[in-house]
């Protein structure tokens, strides 16, 4: 075993609107650990964390619609889809699409995971 963590990824709810029980969650994982299960565990702990220890009743994502992993990821975890928009930030030159996605409590502060691996 390696004697120090290797930051693999992050996980976390943001923009949390107590007020409206409602907030945002973003993720990031290195390509290298793709596909091996890890941001579908942490993201259903989140989730649980968000929905039952928060309270909040919904968890909006928004996704680049080219991003087919991530799509996939969110449906399995029964986000649908509430809207695409246009986002009118300069991304490489090019307006960038999105898709909004939305979890509520029905289907199924700020607070972060670090996920971390030693070898």
């Amino acid at each position: 075993f390696k004697k120090e963590a290797t930051l693999i990824g992050t996980i976390g709810l943001w923009q949390i609107d107590k007020e409206n029980h409602r907030a945002e969650i973003g993720y990031l994982l290195n390509p290298q650990q793709h596909q091996k299960g890890i941001m579908q565990e942490a993201l259903v702990a989140v989730l649980d964390y968000g929905f039952y220890n928060i309270g909040l009743h919904s968890v909006v994502a928004n996704v680049n619609p080219a991003n087919e992993a991530s799509k996939k990821l969110l449906a399995k975890n029964n986000f649908a889809t509430a809207t695409a928009t246009m986002d009118f930030q300069k991304q490489n030159m090019a307006l960038c699409r999105k898709v909004i996605l939305r979890k509520t409590i029905l289907s199924m502060v700020s607070f972060l995971i670090v996920l971390f691996t030693r070898f």
